[in-house]
């Protein structure tokens, strides 16, 4: 055995018996603590613990049940795996697409509207919220690309080599998506977070016209998804460029601002990302509304 093996075996062995030993510490500690609170307090303090007690149990296996809900109970996606139908597994699969692309618009709406909201009134409480949906957004897009994979997988291979393009092609947009919202709402939290001076109220009012028409498109894009009314898809056309030189507008008139110097800089540069980024989504919407249309209709 080398002595730097055996050093390490040692150390290691003691590290172990050391953590059995804090774990009896903290247990002992925390059965002290409690009987002495119950003793002290009586009846009503011994049932409140119990209530807790029975909450803490009624929440972990809500959330349980949650958690598996997603990453191994879905019918839709049990069906699809199940059947032996080739034309039952596309009309399935089309529909759980459809369903996913509705849900994650929707949700990509509210978020928008809570981050710039959020950023504009100064609410550091609602970017930090989103802050963390976002981050656990990246696992549920993970675990949704995965499953819908395995999906393709079953469907025909003519079918399959036929729609798998405009299928990547959804699924990229949606990730190029939340990557731009997560873009808008880093910087905003830390920009709020550090109280650095507010956006000025003019570029508020100017920039909330065309946030609240990507909003309404956003949703109207969701609802038609989810309703599997893709022809709809047609009418964003023309409205998602137009809202792409809405925001190349002001874009170039922050630019302009920022030349004569009629702007704090941070603020400046801030504001500049988020015409950026939500140019950027409109770009994607509409990326997205074709490879959708071409998916399910061809």
């Amino acid at each position: 055995m080398e002595p730097e093996s055996a050093v390490f075996r040692v150390t290691g062995m003691l590290s172990v018996i050391g953590g059995w030993f804090v774990t009896a510490g903290v247990a002992f500690a925390g059965a002290f603590i409690l009987a002495l609170i119950m003793h002290f307090g009586g009846t009503v303090v011994t049932v409140i613990l119990v209530l807790a007690g029975l909450a803490a149990l009624l929440h972990s296996n809500i959330t349980y049940k949650a958690k598996d809900d997603g990453n191994g109970s879905d019918k839709a996606f049990n069906a699809i795996v199940s059947s032996r139908d080739n034309g039952e597994i596309w009309s399935l699969f089309s529909k759980y697409v459809a369903a996913h692309e509705a849900d994650f618009l929707n949700r990509i709406a509210g978020r928008y509207l809570r981050v710039t909201n959020g950023l504009f009134s100064e609410n550091v409480k609602v970017l930090r919220k989103t802050a963390n949906e976002l981050r656990q957004e990246k696992t549920t897009l993970k675990n949704l690309r995965r499953k819908e994979t395995i999906c393709l997988r079953h469907v025909d291979t003519e079918t399959a080599m036929v729609k798998s393009a405009w299928f990547h092609m959804i699924f990229n947009n949606m990730e190029q998506m939340y990557y731009s919202l997560r873009r808008i709402c880093e910087p905003a939290y830390e920009h709020v977070d550090n109280h650095f001076s507010p956006i000025p109220r003019n570029y508020v009012d100017e920039f909330c016209v065309s946030r609240d028409k990507l909003k309404e498109v956003i949703e109207g894009m969701a609802s038609a998804c989810g309703e599997g009314r893709f022809n709809d898809l047609r009418n964003y056309d023309y409205t998602l460029p137009a809202l792409q030189t809405e925001f190349s507008d002001l874009r170039k008139s922050l630019v302009g601002d920022i030349q004569n110097n009629n702007i704090n800089l941070t603020v400046a540069y801030l504001y500049l990302n988020l015409i950026q980024e939500s140019e950027q989504l409109a770009i994607e919407l509409a990326q997205m509304s074709r490879a959708a249309r071409k998916f399910q209709l061809g």
